[in-house]
């Protein structure tokens, strides 16, 4: 079944929706659909939901889970609890989008696992966002629940991102021209099998490391107009993925272990790149083409595909 909270302002304060199903879990929709974009669905201004408010959206025996949204053109609070987990028997983890449009706080919990199938996805998708070790000293609860306190970048914690991926893939995602910034060294033990995208409209901005500490963590990295990369990127054994343009503003060490490594588009910028994985790395594009990198290197244990000519 479907669940619609919706209106200008939309909260759920100690609220329970179910919508799970036996054979698949249903579809809940609060404050608007996905990313906003269905015009059959009002879409709230702000949206909030407290830490004592839960959403099921469960497959209960065989099936997948199901599709819940929590959306606001402006602002998103979210300090609940949302699962979209796959059947006990069998099926597939479900999709989850928390987001404010402009502006997300995002402290809460999603679990879209599937214990006998594919673990689901969950999308955070505000225009700007950085990720920290620190939350922002900005919000506040004292003003009112549906009263904008920031106006700041989005800030998402290393600490919640690790905790997510226990029991989900996570995409973080910008809109408006919106950058991902990583403002602070991430240092998370990850989760082996799942999957960290970090997908920006304009840049994603490495100016600060990533490093996965323990599990083998697939890392993927897209920007619009490009990557910076400033800072040294580990994933202990996950496979690491550039699919945009790279630009090198420090050097840096990419370290996949045993998985595989791949610059899909042009690698530039007058700066030392270590490229290090026992596995495979591919670079798809010309390396150095417009700024010639000081140096690359790359591990001799495992193989190395080049597409185009290499300049240091």
């Amino acid at each position: 079944g479907t669940v619609k909270a919706l209106g200008q302002y939309v909260g759920l304060f100690g609220a329970t929706i179910n919508a799970f199903g036996d054979a698949g879990g249903g579809t809940v929709l609060v404050g608007g659909d996905f990313q906003g974009k269905n015009p059959e669905v009002q879409n709230a201004f702000r949206t909030y939901v407290s830490a004592d408010s839960t959403i099921n959206a469960d497959a209960l025996t065989n099936g997948n889970g199901g599709k819940v949204i929590v959306w606001a053109d402006d602002v998103t609070r979210y300090y609940g609890n949302i699962t979209a987990r796959g059947g006990a028997q069998g099926g597939d983890g479900g999709f989850v989008e928390v987001s404010g449009k402009h502006y997300l706080d995002f402290n809460g919990m999603v679990d879209t696992s599937a214990p006998m199938g594919i673990v689901g996805t969950l999308l955070l998708d505000p225009d700007d966002i950085t990720i920290n070790n620190t939350a922002d000293s900005n919000i506040t609860n004292t003003v009112g629940v549906f009263t904008s306190t920031d106006t700041n970048a989005s800030t998402l914690l290393w600490s919640t991102i690790n905790t997510q991926l226990g029991t989900t893939n996570v995409e973080v995602k910008t809109t408006n021209a919106g950058d991902i910034t990583i403002g602070a060294a991430g240092n998370i033990a990850g989760t082996a099998g799942r999957e960290l995208f970090l997908n920006a409209a304009d840049q994603v901005k490495i100016d600060n490391s990533i490093t996965i500490t323990t599990n083998a963590t697939n890392l993927k990295f897209t920007g619009a107009n490009g990557i910076n990369l400033g800072a040294n990127v580990t994933s202990a054994g996950g496979s690491i993925t550039f699919t945009s343009a790279t630009t090198l503003t420090a050097n840096s060490t990419l370290d996949a272990g045993g998985g595989s490594i791949n610059l899909a588009s042009t690698v530039n910028g007058g700066f030392a790149l270590d490229v290090n994985t026992t596995g495979a790395t591919t670079f798809g594009n010309v390396v150095g083409g417009v700024t010639p990198l000081t140096s690359l290197t790359t591990n001799a244990g495992g193989t190395t595909t080049l597409t185009g000519s290499v300049t240091t």
